[in-house]
């Protein structure tokens, strides 16, 4: 082959990957596009991938012919590594496997509230490999897969409506049937609290200088955070205006006196 003609086919194969590689990037535009939501499911992303890696492949492949590479030695270095690289990748192949059953099984979604471990935050990706989530700090934690399916996993955000357990200690002195009475005002005001699931008010135990109560109220999982600062804030306001005291701990202080005695502070 000639100069010009090799020169050429150095050309056409340049062009290939450049402009081939640029569609591809249309391609996952016009899916991103299609799909019109800034929340893809698990699938959604092991398909955008897979487009994303197929094609890339398919164009380079098709670049490298041009430029006169012999892909059957490529593809038999390649084998050879891949052999290779599986007996020493064990781990890998393990957080793969999970990676595909998280994807069939999905716990979580991206973009899911989740706790795992010590780690609180929102899902950024689940890739085969591994899961990144974001904690609430701005900090990026990256999960393998194979730890995940070997754990417990709270999805926090899971179900469209959560509760919320708030627990009060009010003073022996109290009546607790006007206590209830207020707690239930307080949430048919709310447009915070949730009809479809009825408050609940229970007695959680007696101590020796108060009572134990509970009550329970459910909020859109959208509005969890902000819903459960304004009903505590309303709740205080209530119990200051119907005089409802929660009592605070007494502490005592034994000091030893100057003589070998002790007084009370």
């Amino acid at each position: 082959m000639s100069d010009s003609g090799r020169y050429q086919n150095l050309l056409e194969g340049f062009l290939i990957i450049f402009f081939g590689l640029l569609v591809v990037n249309l391609l996952l535009k016009l899916f991103d596009i299609v799909i019109k939501s800034n929340k893809l499911s698990a699938h959604q992303i092991l398909i955008r991938k897979g487009i994303k890696y197929f094609f890339n492949g398919v164009v380079v492949i098709y670049g490298l012919r041009k430029f006169g590479i012999d892909l059957k030695v490529l593809l038999g270095a390649a084998g050879v590594f891949t052999v290779a690289l599986g007996f020493a990748s064990q781990t890998s192949a393990s957080n793969l496997i999970s990676g595909l059953f998280l994807l069939a099984e999905k716990p979580f979604s991206v973009g899911d509230h989740i706790s795992v471990y010590d780690v609180d935050g929102i899902v950024v990706s689940i890739d085969l490999f591994s899961t990144r989530i974001r904690t609430f700090n701005n900090i990026l934690i990256r999960i393998p897969n194979e730890n995940l399916m070997k754990t417990q996993i709270f999805n926090n955000t899971y179900f469209p409506i959560r509760r919320i357990d708030a627990k009060i200690p009010i003073s022996k002195n109290e009546d607790l049937k006007k206590v209830e009475a207020v707690l239930l005002t307080v949430a048919e005001n709310s447009l915070d609290c949730l009809d479809e699931q009825r408050p609940l008010f229970m007695i959680n135990g007696i101590s020796s200088d108060h009572v134990d109560i509970q009550f329970s109220f459910w909020v859109e999982t959208e509005n969890f955070l902000d819903g459960r600062n304004r009903m505590y804030m309303d709740i205080l306001a209530a119990f200051k205006e119907n005089n409802i005291i929660i009592p605070y701990q007494h502490r005592v202080i034994l000091a030893q006196g100057d003589v070998g005695g002790e007084r009370i502070l």
